[in-house]
């Protein structure tokens, strides 16, 4: 009965020491019936058993052969310039936040976003790590600053924000195991969750309203997507806003709050993110180096 295996070489290639999260597939196809080779010599018989268990494990391997030259190619491309939903947020929060205190230092955390983002595009070298640094970067910046934004627009603080700040990072980490445009619209989506978020604290002065609206997208998100650990972390992310709003007495503008959460999830949803991927490198129909 052959077998295959993808997604091996992607988790653990053979010049890294440690593996990295990946998705492995293990693929058992039907049996190969020998009756019809029998009647054959026996090399000709081995020759014809030995090019159909080829031909049955290249064309499993194949997708996963172009699949991981078209992450090599997305990972050797340069960085792109800063993304609407990276930049603009973060430019439109600045000037709020200066229009409302006059202080260049407290805006100063967004300028050195900025200029992250352009030193990512033009001077740090195309890697994995820098582009997974990069793609979640608006999600660490809303989680690093967010709190003193909310405090300079005169806000309710954020109670627990560690507990925040962890439900959250534990949200993003299914998404090392998902393609980049799931990945992708999940950031740009708490992004804009984020963004609603800020104007639902304006209709609903509500502490607790980030531990609502935020997990809600999350696990809208991942519910919509099926994404990979969906069944444990939708439970678990509804759970926590929830149980937090029962737990810190949320009153009736708590709905306000997980509106603004459903509400980003539902805009992503009727304009999802779609990214264009340059052309990977080309493939041949047959020659995997499989030596049969």
């Amino acid at each position: 009965m052959p077998a295959t295996i993808t997604g091996a070489f992607r988790a653990w290639p053979h010049f890294q020491s440690l593996p990295k999260p990946a998705r492995i597939r293990v693929r058992f196809h039907d049996p190969i019936d020998p009756t019809p080779y029998r009647s054959l010599p026996e090399a000709e018989a081995l020759d014809g058993l030995l090019n159909e268990l080829r031909r049955r494990v290249e064309r499993s391997l194949l997708p996963g052969v172009k699949a991981d030259l078209r992450t090599s190619v997305l990972y050797r491309t340069p960085p792109p310039w800063p993304r609407g939903y990276e930049a603009v947020p973060p430019l439109a929060l600045a000037v709020a936040l200066f229009w409302k205190t006059r202080s260049l230092a407290l805006v100063a955390p967004v300028y050195a976003y900025i200029a992250y983002l352009l030193l990512d595009h033009f001077l740090i070298p195309p890697s994995r790590l820098a582009k997974w640094v990069r793609n979640a970067s608006p999600l660490l910046f809303v989680l690093a600053f967010g709190r003193y934004a909310l405090r300079a627009l005169g806000l309710p603080e954020v109670p627990a924000g560690a507990a925040l700040a962890a439900i959250l990072l534990g949200a993003l980490f299914p998404y090392t195991y998902e393609h980049g445009r799931t990945a992708l619209g999940f950031v740009r989506g708490m992004v804009l969750a984020a963004a609603l978020e800020i104007g639902a604290l304006y209709v609903a002065p509500l502490g607790v309203g980030p531990h609502i609206a935020l997990p809600l997208f999350a696990a809208a998100y991942a519910w919509d997507g099926r994404t990979v650990f969906w069944r444990y972390t939708v439970p678990v992310l509804a759970g926590y806003a929830l149980g937090l709003a029962v737990l810190l007495r949320a009153d009736a503008g708590a709905i306000v709050h997980a509106l603004a959460g459903l509400l980003a999830w539902l805009l992503l949803r009727v304009f999802p993110l779609r990214p264009v991927s340059p052309t990977p490198e080309e493939v041949p129909v047959s020659g995997l180096g499989l030596r049969l």
